[in-house]
């Protein structure tokens, strides 16, 4: 009896205790920009940065995207 109210005790903590949320953050610098006026474009370096974020994050559902005015 002593077993199996340890195991179960052991299977609750484990049930308890095995449900993790994680949560992970993405911190990106923008791409690089052709000067430093108000709106400025896209350098091509930039351009193609701004590509590689987009394969690298396509598959990726976000809850929350923040970002800077």
């Amino acid at each position: 009896m002593k077993k199996i109210l340890l195991l179960l005790a052991l299977l609750f903590l484990n049930i308890s205790f095995g449900q993790h949320n994680i949560t992970t953050y993405y911190f990106i610098r923008h791409a690089e920009k052709v000067d430093n006026s108000q709106n400025p474009d896209l350098s091509e370096k930039g351009l193609k940065r701004a590509e590689l974020w987009n394969k690298i994050f396509s598959e990726i559902s976000f809850d929350k995207i923040y970002s800077t005015d």
